[in-house]
């Protein structure tokens, strides 16, 4: 099933914004990437793939070689090939930058030394009890 767009709405801009704020998800994420110098510490210069196609899309074949280059990919493939392996490897730097993220921390239950429970378990644990 797909969707088509309604003739009304194929020249308002507005239509395809998903925020009220008035900003693309793309343009929120940049305005991100940017605040925290994604591209100074990313050798991709960014953390989204879509950001990552988009600059691909506009880049000159020397301009992925120099990427490729850079990331440790053979600089010399065709340009359709390198387009590929450079796509392959955001992917895989992606997926291993997940990993290095670490969980939210989880809100533990506070310890009260009043209960006869938690006063135990804090003198199991050795911790000072006021």
């Amino acid at each position: 099933m797909s969707f088509e767009v309604p003739h009304h709405l194929d020249n308002d801009p507005l239509f395809g914004f998903e925020q009220t704020n008035g900003m693309s998800d793309l343009e929120e994420m940049r305005k991100m990437e940017d605040l925290f110098s994604v591209k100074r510490t990313n050798p991709f210069g960014t953390n989204d793939i879509r950001l990552f196609q988009e600059a691909l899309s506009t880049m000159t074949y020397a301009g992925m070689q120099e990427l490729a280059t850079r990331v440790g990919l053979n600089p010399y493939d065709n340009k359709p090939l390198l387009r590929n392996r450079l796509i392959r490897a955001f992917a895989a730097e992606s997926k291993e930058r997940q990993g290095m993220i670490t969980p939210p921390r989880k809100d533990y239950k506070k310890l009260d030394p009043s209960n006869p429970k938690d006063r135990a378990l804090m003198i199991e644990l050795g911790m000072n009890i006021l």
